[in-house]
């Protein structure tokens, strides 16, 4: 018996996403292919009780918090029959550096530039992706997505990017330089877009769009009042160090920072208040000299230290999750998967799935989980 509910999916793959009940993934063979998430998840588990598979389904899907412990084990699915749930596919020709998802357009980010392409649905499956639309032409290494199709871009030398279209339809006069120092990371995180910088952490704050159901207006009004909030420069404020120390790597943990030091300390701030922070003791030893990425979910937060996957929790133990992996991903803008971790190694892809717990105010490493954040 395992600490989690885990699939294992055969296959040589580079990248994965999971969104609205499909399963995507980019193959070693550069060819994004989409699959049907909830039937390949039901074979997985064909074998189990119909009741225990109801339990299964509810909580791959976010509704509920646990899971009985018999209920842990790994569920495994052949590439032959990962086949019979395709529903689409596309040859990208480019190895991804990020894949992204928003409002059923797929970004690729790659030494190319940015994608991105559209895809239909008809009963309730992907039928089709369109021709691919170039957004940027130079290198580009991560992606955050917005509401509104708005998209940001950690582009290398060419510094952290905002893509901010009137509607939908996006060209590359939409795209600005909001930092022009170097840039390998960024996430947004509601009105604060943070990067990653070989000069430190940059936060832009931008203006809050009202809901629509909140706004007293007409739908003209409505529409107006975003398009002049999306138009305004954010506010952009750099922070070089913390403590004394230089800031080499940070990220969101819900509302709040997480800072990693060129000292290897850990440090969580609130986004709104940067300059209050406490250091975290993560009982084990940081390095970002060989690779470093870290990303916060619910369930923790899962750090990429060298060779090794771990995740931190406030059990003060850390766990190992995997070595020497090709990618993995965590979903913390997803309701309905907050509590998936995808891990590509080499000749399979894994969907973790962990326990969220509703309180965790006296946990540094995760972030609360409101009991209405369910569904997509």
């Amino acid at each position: 018996m395992t600490d989690n509910v885990k699939i294992v999916i055969e296959g040589e793959y580079i990248d994965s996403f999971v969104y609205s009940g499909v399963l995507f993934i980019v193959n070693s063979d550069l060819v994004l292919k989409a699959y049907s998430w909830d039937k390949l998840f039901s074979q997985s588990i064909s074998h189990v009780n119909i009741f225990r598979q109801v339990q299964l389904k509810n909580y791959a899907k976010g509704f509920g918090f646990s899971i009985p412990k018999d209920l842990r084990e790994t569920y495994s699915l052949s590439a032959d029959k990962l086949k019979g749930f395709e529903l689409c596919s596309k040859e990208l020709s480019v190895w991804p550096s990020d894949i992204n998802i928003y409002k059923n357009r797929f970004y690729v980010a790659s030494e190319c530039g940015v994608d991105a392409l559209d895809f239909d649905w008809k009963n309730g499956a992907i039928s089709s992706f369109s021709k691919s639309a170039k957004i940027f032409d130079e290198v580009s290494f991560k992606l955050a997505t917005n509401s509104h199709y708005r998209l940001a871009i950690a582009a290398g030398n060419s510094g952290l990017l905002s893509v901010i279209p009137d509607k939908k339809f996006v060209n590359r006069s939409h795209v600005n330089q909001l930092v022009d120092a170097p840039c390998s990371d960024c996430q947004w995180q509601n009105d604060n877009l943070i990067a990653n910088t070989q000069e430190g952490q940059y936060i832009a704050s931008f203006l809050p769009i009202p809901k629509k159901v909140d706004f007293e207006g007409t739908d003209i009004e409505y529409w107006n009042k975003v398009r002049a909030i999306k138009k305004a420069p954010p506010k952009i404020g750099a922070k070089k160090e913390i403590n004394g120390e230089a800031i080499v790597s940070s990220w969101f943990s819900g509302e709040n920072i997480f800072n990693v030091t060129d000292k290897m300390n850990l440090y969580l701030s609130g986004s709104k208040r940067i300059d209050d922070f406490e250091i975290v003791d993560t009982n084990s030893e940081l390095s970002t000299l060989k690779y470093f990425k870290a990303q916060s979910s619910p369930f923790g937060t899962i750090m990429e230290i060298g060779d090794q996957l771990k995740l931190f929790t406030d059990n003060k133990e850390h766990q190992i999750i995997a070595e020497e992996v090709v990618n993995w991903r965590l979903f913390p803008k997803s309701t309905s998967y907050l509590n998936h971790l995808h891990i590509i190694e080499d000749d399979y892809l894994s969907v973790s799935l962990f326990d969220t717990p509703q309180i965790s105010n006296i946990n540094k490493f995760g972030y609360r989980r409101k009991p209405d954040d369910i569904g997509d």
